[in-house]
């Protein structure tokens, strides 16, 4: 339901970063992981980097009870599943890195860049979070896929 109103909010407010991120984890809640994906790498668009987290730092206004730690092992299980879904592991590096779980973002975006090479994004979060692209680095960004946005660093 939270993902309906979102959208139809969306068709009113098209540039509104933080309304594409909300509509990420509602994605991420019912797991559509690679639309949830595909919405991050929209918002960061859209968004000044100290935002690109917004959703994710202040989870607590969004979620009742374990329903986020629930998801997020819905997730693990899914990446167990298909461990070559770079969607799944930029998805879950992208949370945890927002929520300061440094080492484990680190991880999963070093293997979503080594999954999908021309995720710009991916391979710019894991900078933030303290990690070094993987060996044979990531390829230069395309035309079609814009270099993340100049700004702050967001807290770690």
């Amino acid at each position: 339901e939270a993902q309906k109103l979102a959208s139809h909010a969306l068709v009113e407010m098209p540039r509104n970063g933080r309304l594409v991120l909300f509509i990420s984890q509602a994605l991420f809640a019912t797991g559509d992981y690679r639309a949830a994906a595909a919405l991050i790498h929209q918002a960061a668009t859209l968004l000044d980097r100290d935002d690109w987290g917004y959703v994710v730092m202040n989870y607590r206004n969004y979620y009742r009870g374990r329903a986020y730690v629930d998801q997020m092992r819905r997730l693990d299980k899914y990446i167990k599943e298909n461990p070559g879904a770079a969607y799944a592991r930029f998805l879950r590096g992208y949370q945890y890195g927002f929520l300061g779980h440094n080492k484990q973002a680190q991880t999963d975006l070093a293997k979503a860049v080594e999954l999908e090479k021309r995720d710009q994004l991916a391979l710019e979060l894991l900078k933030t979070f303290g990690g070094q692209p993987p060996k044979g680095g990531a390829d230069p960004p395309s035309e079609e896929s814009p270099p993340p946005r100049p700004g702050k660093t967001s807290s770690q």
